[in-house]
């Protein structure tokens, strides 16, 4: 096995693990997830909340198999785009509500480098998206 092959599916296991980690907890948290997504839209939430857990759970496992990847890393990485307006949703909310001195700056920081890991997500699924899964994939490039 080579070194490429190796990286490739150590760039798609990690990706897979990043996107199902959290899914437990979106389920587990409905409402919450809900009231992430109208952060981004006020209309239809529960349908894009399901929406934005399907794509994590189908495009990490496409990348994961390499079956029609390229596919799947176009649903992440629309999802990684809508986590950065998210993160930084949230970080502005914190900003404009907090006190001098109270400790929220460490909850803006976070949600900002947050936001910055999915502007990374996202490169990572363009990436994959341009150039397919690599070796041992189910299928082939689509384009």
């Amino acid at each position: 096995m080579s070194l490429q092959t190796l990286a490739c599916l150590l760039l798609r296991c990690t990706m897979t693990w990043l996107f199902l980690m959290p899914v437990f907890g979106l389920i587990r948290d409905w409402d919450g997830t809900k009231q992430l997504i109208r952060l981004v839209s006020p209309v239809c939430v529960t349908t894009l909340a399901a929406c934005c857990v399907a794509s994590m759970i189908v495009g990490s496992l496409s990348l994961l198999l390499g079956f029609y990847a390229q596919i799947g890393a176009i649903f992440l990485c629309v999802y990684c785009v809508l986590g950065v307006r998210v993160h930084y949703q949230l970080a502005k909310t914190i900003a404009q509500s907090a006190v001098p001195g109270d400790g929220d700056a460490l909850g803006v920081a976070g949600h900002i480098s947050s936001g910055q890991k999915n502007v990374v997500l996202a490169a990572v699924c363009v990436f994959m998206i341009v150039f397919g899964s690599g070796p041992l994939s189910l299928t082939a490039l689509l384009w």
